[in-house]
């Protein structure tokens, strides 16, 4: 099961043809894709929040946040987070792990690429 593959990102990026092909093979290689779907096929026996810190761990990702900024995400009631990730992946997975602790109820809308 792969994350990523080459006729996911031809449509995301509405390239045809050999010429696109070939660039999206390399883009591949060069973002290192294979790496991001060997991590992924590891750990999607998990789901949730044990998927989500998994990969956490197995990035070998550690982050900071003051007791501040957590503070200010609403306990209840509604609230909706907007977000483009320039960091890919990585900002979304932290992001799921710091909303989802707070709030059990959170929920993520991902688009085709991450479904």
């Amino acid at each position: 099961m792969k994350l990523i593959d080459t006729d996911a990102l031809l449509q995301a990026a509405k390239m045809n043809g050999f010429a696109g092909e070939s660039a999206v093979k390399f883009l591949m290689l060069l973002l290192r894709f294979g790496r991001v779907n060997k991590m992924y096929q590891e750990n999607s026996h998990r789901s949730g929040i044990d998927f989500n810190d998994s990969m956490i761990e197995h990035l070998g990702i550690q982050y900071e946040i003051s007791q501040e900024e957590l503070d200010k995400i609403p306990r209840e009631g509604a609230f909706i987070t907007v977000s483009n990730h320039p960091f890919g992946g990585i900002d979304g997975l932290l992001l799921i792990k710091l909303l989802a602790g707070i709030r059990p109820d959170y929920k993520v809308l991902p688009n085709f690429l991450l479904e």
